[in-house]
């Protein structure tokens, strides 16, 4: 029995040179080899300005067009490889990013930014969401069925949880907003500390895109939740108070409950030459550590004294 496995190339991809096509069309399955299909994100390094392609850990509704989600048969060169959402877009330029594959190697997720709309108010554009493509039956659709509700904020980070839901991080805060009109202050923005753009917090939801609930209430932003193996959930978190402005791992349960600092606050210290890093996007491995992107921050990201402890667990 073949086994079939989904790997994730969690990285960027760029083609260089000629466009020729090199994969194998007609792959024959192997009924004594393992078979091991890839998932990728391709994109060009560099963005509509002309600029190296950069995330801004603090501008996750930043829109990159350009983008392309590919699924090869196997995870060789060689191998036959299709664009996901070809069909859905035709020629017309998306953003895509955050992939991951469920625990069966059945589903993907991903966070899916439409095509802009041609001479529509920023405020009217497409909004971030999250996506869900199943290897089984070879579909491709968003998570959220229903426009409206889809595009009440933006959906990115999605991430699998034990009991089949799903966790994100979104921009939607109906919880906070609610909190805050119970104690008479309707003026809430939903910007983070900086008033640069919306605050992402971490929300869960059904399989389906039902029942919606905001677990975390950070003033900036909360994102890239994994599951851990004991059940809690790891995510990046920006600590923007005062003179501390900085990403950090935290975890906290997936009802929400029991948040506390895990790594970073006094560790940023730690990338070449002991030259400050970010905290990103966790990768859980196997053997129940963590990998990161570490990325050097942006210029207006400030430490606490003593913050280039390297050795300092926290």
């Amino acid at each position: 029995m073949i086994k079939h496995t989904l790997l994730l190339l969690a990285c960027l991809h760029c083609l260089i040179g000629c466009n020729a096509d090199i994969s194998v069309q007609d792959e024959p399955n192997d009924p004594v080899a393992q078979e091991y299909p890839l998932a990728f994100v391709a994109r060009p390094l560099l963005n509509e300005d002309g600029d190296p392609y950069k995330p801004e850990l603090a501008a996750p509704e930043q829109f990159n067009p350009g983008a392309q989600l590919f699924l090869k048969q196997n995870a060789f060169a060689e191998s036959a490889e299709r664009e996901l959402l070809a069909e859905v877009f035709a020629d017309e330029p998306y953003d895509v990013k955050d992939l991951v594959v469920s625990p069966d190697g059945d589903t993907l997720l991903f966070a899916l930014r439409p095509p802009e709309l041609a001479d529509v108010a920023d405020e009217l554009q497409p909004r971030w969401s999250i996506w869900r493509y199943s290897r089984s039956s070879d579909t491709v659709a968003p998570v959220i069925a229903d426009p409206l509700l889809a595009e009440q904020g933006h959906d990115i980070s999605p991430g699998f949880l034990a009991d089949g839901r799903i966790v994100f991080s979104s921009s939607r805060q109906h919880k906070a907003r609610q909190i805050l009109l119970d104690e008479f202050k309707p003026q809430y923005s939903g910007l983070h500390e900086d008033l640069q753009g919306p605050a992402f917090n971490l929300h869960v939801m059904n399989a389906d895109g039902t029942d919606i609930e905001q677990i975390s209430f950070n003033l900036s932003h909360d994102l890239y939740p994994v599951l851990l193996a004991d059940g809690h959930i790891l995510y990046s978190r920006w600590d923007n108070q005062s003179d501390r402005n900085m990403f950090n791992w935290y975890q906290m349960r997936p009802d929400g409950s029991a948040n506390q600092l895990l790594y970073g606050w006094h560790s940023h210290q730690t990338g070449p030459d002991n030259s400050p890093v970010e905290f990103a996007k966790p990768l859980v491995l196997a053997d129940g550590g963590c990998r990161i992107i570490a990325q050097p921050p942006a210029r207006w990201l400030k430490y606490p004294a003593g913050a280039n402890s390297a050795g300092a667990g926290q």
